[in-house]
């Protein structure tokens, strides 16, 4: 489950994601990008990526990488004025998110949340 608390207004700042029912005590990041997809991962990973085009990888700053502890979930508030690798958010653009995890179901493999979408305002 992928939830989004606060608002996308980028003069807030106040953004949170949630990510839970994720297996306890595994590490991953958030993606991002500027259009919608529908991939299968491949080699043996489960799920599907969400998203198209243009994919970021939240992974450039150690705050980024994170385990989902003995409760299975994650939560993350970005600075929209400081995001992954120095990105800033503008008034109207549109992003597509999603999470990658390490899983293990019934082997060592990987999968991924829902996806969402944000657009962000002023």
């Amino acid at each position: 489950m992928f939830d989004i608390l606060g608002t996308p207004n980028v003069s807030a700042n106040d953004l949170e994601f949630v990510v839970s029912s994720l297996p306890s005590n595994q590490f991953g990041y958030f993606l991002m990008a500027p259009v919608q997809g529908t991939i299968p991962l491949g080699g043996g990973s489960q799920g599907f990526l969400c998203l198209g085009n243009g994919i970021v990888r939240w992974n450039d700053r150690p705050e980024f990488i994170l385990n989902s502890g003995p409760f299975g979930f994650v939560t993350l508030q970005p600075d929209l004025n400081n995001g992954p690798f120095g990105y800033q958010f503008m008034d109207g653009e549109t992003w597509n998110f999603q999470y990658w995890f390490r899983d293990f179901n019934p082997g060592s493999t990987s999968n991924t949340s829902p996806g969402v979408e944000v657009v962000f305002c002023q």
